[in-house]
């Protein structure tokens, strides 16, 4: 006859797969939190960069230009 698992190490298995499974969801959320926080990096400084005023080109005085 074959011996059974006693109830005991089977909850015990069953919480260490549940607690596993927990970390690589929590690693995942922290994955994906990492990118959307570079994401906001990237959007604000390219915002700033859009915020700031062109700079406007100077008109170059030559021999041959007169002013």
């Amino acid at each position: 006859m074959k011996v059974l698992d006693d109830p005991l190490s089977a909850v015990q298995r069953s919480a260490v797969q549940t607690r596993r499974r927990v970390a690589r969801v929590d690693g995942m959320w922290e994955r994906d939190l990492v990118c959307l926080l570079r994401s906001a990096q990237v959007i604000a400084r390219s915002r700033t960069l859009l915020d700031q005023p062109l700079p406007t080109a100077r008109p170059q005085v030559g021999p041959d230009r007169s002013s």
